[in-house]
C-alpha cells in the first residue's frame, strides 16, 4: 500500500535525507541476526537514518517475525539515544514494531499500552499511526544508551512503514586548551556542577553527558600557577543539541609582572636593558655600567643579589623596583681661611722678590 507521496514534504520538514544521511539503515528483514549501529563511533555515524526495510521507497515485507528482525542503535557509554518517526504507517491492529529500552529484546519494553494484535502478535506493540506524540514526530529516548527495535507484520497487507532518525540525545562538553605552560588549571562546568582538571594543550571533555535543550557554562575555576598564567573562555556557553559539543576554546598566557627602577645618583646603563615588564618567573641578569669615574655603591630589589657590577634577580612573580646607588668622586675643597692665608704669602713673596732686586 504506496502512500510515499508525501515523503519529500516530511523529509523536509524533519530534516531526513535519504540522499544525503551520514549512513542509512533499513530494518532487517528475518536475518536472525540482531544488527547494532553505534552513533559517533567512525565516519558516517553522527546520525542514522532509519528506515522499514522497504527502505525509503519501498513498503515492508510480509511475515516479519520479531524474534528474527531486530535492530539497535547504541550511543558511546554515558550518553543517550533518541529516535525520531516523522512517518509511522503499519496495518492498524495486524502489524507491530516493539521498542526496547536497552540493547536486547530482553530489556524493558517502551509498551504502547495496545493488547495483542489480531493475528496474535505481543501485547505493547506500536501500530497503525501510534507513535509517541504523532501526529508529528514519534520520539523514544533511551533511559540508558541503547534502543532496540523489532517488527513484526503477518502474511496479508503491507503498508508504507516508517521514516526515522536515531541520533543522540543530549551530549558531552568539550573543547581544546592552548597555551598551557602552568600547572593546576581547573575547569568548570556549570558552577562547579563538574569540575575538570587540565594538565596539558589538546582536547578535553566533561565527563558526564547533559541533556538535550539543558544549558551549559564553562568556566575557570583556578588558574594555573608556576608560572603564573590567565586562561580565558571563549565558545563557552550555549544550549546542548543532539551531540556532543566540543567548540569550547580555553587559551592561557604567561601573566606579566611589572620592573621600576629607582636611581639614586648618576645615571647608568644595563646590559642587556632592563624590561618594564617580564613574564612571571622570569630571572633577570643584567651588569651595570656608570660614567664620569662614579662608583656603584648597591643594587637591590626583586630578591636580587649584586656580584661585582652584575646583578641577578630571584624569578619574578609579582611586580617589583630595582634601585641602583652610585657615588660620584668628590673634588676636595679648600678653607676660605687657608685660602686668604695662602694668597697673603704669595703676595708677601712676589714683594720680597721685587725688593730684592
Amino acid at each position: 500500500m504506496q502512500v510515499r507521496g508525501f515523503l519529500a514534504v516530511l523529509f523536509a520538514a524533519f530534516g531526513v535525507s535519504a540522499v544525503n544521511a551520514q549512513t542509512v539503515v533499513n530494518h532487517p528483514y528475518n536475518t536472525g541476526t540482531l544488527l547494532t549501529y553505534t552513533l559517533n563511533s567512525g565516519p558516517n555515524t553522527a546520525y542514522f537514518d532509519y528506515f522499514d526495510n522497504g527502505g525509503s521507497a519501498g513498503d515492508y515485507s510480509n511475515s516479519s517475525d520479531p524474534g528474527m528482525s531486530a535492530v539497535t542503535f547504541s550511543a558511546p557509554v554515558g550518553q543517550r539515544v533518541r529516535v525520531r518517526f516523522s512517518m509511522f504507517v503499519v496495518e492498524t491492529g495486524w502489524d507491530a514494531m516493539y521498542v526496547y529500552d536497552g540493547s536486547t529484546t530482553s530489556a524493558p519494553l517502551i509498551s504502547s499500552g495496545q493488547g495483542a494484535t489480531i493475528g496474535g502478535f505481543p501485547s505493547g506493540g506500536w501500530t497503525g499511526i501510534t507513535v509517541p506524540g504523532y501526529p508529528g514526530p514519534g520520539v523514544f529516548v533511551s533511559t540508558g544508551n541503547s534502543l532496540t527495535f523489532t517488527f513484526a507484520s503477518d502474511n496479508g497487507f503491507n503498508y508504507s512503514g516508517w521514516i526515522a532518525r536515531a541520533e543522540l540525545f543530549g551530549g558531552t562538553i568539550g573543547g581544546t586548551v592552548s597555551g598551557l605552560t602552568g600547572t593546576g588549571l581547573l575547569l568548570s562546568l556549570n558552577a562547579g556542577a563538574q569540575t575538570l582538571p587540565v594538565a596539558a594543550n589538546g582536547a578535553f571533555s566533561f565527563p558526564t553527558t547533559l541533556a538535550s535543550g539543558s544549558n551549559y557554562a564553562v568556566t575557570v575555576q583556578t588558574q594555573p600557577s608556576g608560572p603564573a598564567q590567565t586562561c580565558t573562555v571563549s565558545n563557552g556557553s550555549g544550549a546542548v543539541g543532539a551531540a556532543n559539543i566540543s567548540n569550547v576554546s580555553v587559551a592561557c598566557v604567561v601573566a606579566q609582572r611589572t620592573i621600576s627602577v629607582v636611581t639614586l645618583g648618576p645615571s647608568f646603563t644595563a646590559t642587556p636593558p632592563i624590561p618594564a615588564t617580564v613574564a612571571d618567573g622570569t630571572v633577570l641578569s643584567f651588569a651595570i655600567a656608570l660614567a664620569g669615574g662614579a662608583t656603584l655603591q648597591s643594587v637591590t630589589g626583586c630578591g636580587g643579589s649584586l656580584s661585582g657590577n652584575v646583578f641577578t634577580t630571584a624569578p619574578i612573580t609579582s611586580n617589583c623596583t630595582i634601585s641602583v646607588s652610585a657615588q660620584v668622586p668628590q673634588v676636595p675643597t679648600l678653607n676660605p681661611v687657608l685660602v686668604l692665608l695662602l694668597a697673603v704669602a704669595l703676595a708677601g713673596v712676589a714683594i720680597v722678590r721685587r725688593r730684592s732686586h
